[in-house]
């Protein structure tokens, strides 16, 4: 009877593991900086989520200053060796703007964030395309 209840239990874990849906980029960059999601998912299901890198209610009132990095590195989902030119090439994907930055994510390659002492490194999958942005104070990221 044991032996049976075991197999059961692990057949509900398998099953409920196999349905569970894979993040998408931003879902997993989110936890990473403590972004929230803003407001509700649109008409297609994709959020947006969003973080004050100043935040609270002290810099209100008193003001603050921040640090923050963006960086790109080339992925292989293989084991040959990343060239020169795969670094050039993902260093186009952000771009400083009048805004701010934009980050557009549309191939393999790794986004590490630093906020302060906060470091957010996500790997973007083959067919995976995101927005990261970041202005005036506020990073926020979009599956596209």
């Amino acid at each position: 009877m044991r032996s049976i209840l075991t197999v059961a239990l692990l057949s509900l874990a398998t099953i409920a593991s196999a349905q569970t849906p894979e993040l998408g980029f931003c879902e997993r960059l989110a936890p990473q900086l403590d972004m929230k999601q803003k407001g509700d998912r649109d008409k297609s299901g994709i959020a947006t989520y969003e973080v004050n890198t100043l935040g609270g209610v002290k810099t209100f009132f008193l003001g603050g200053s921040t640090t923050v990095s963006f960086t790109t590195e080339p992925v292989t989902d293989d084991d040959t060796d990343v060239t020169l030119d795969d670094y050039l090439r993902v260093r186009k994907t952000c771009e400083q703007t009048e805004r701010g930055v934009v980050c557009n994510v549309a191939e393999p390659l790794l986004l590490t964030i630093q906020v302060k002492d906060q470091k957010a490194e996500v790997e973007a999958k083959p067919g995976e395309r995101a927005t990261v942005a970041m202005h005036k104070m506020r990073i926020s990221c979009r599956n596209v």
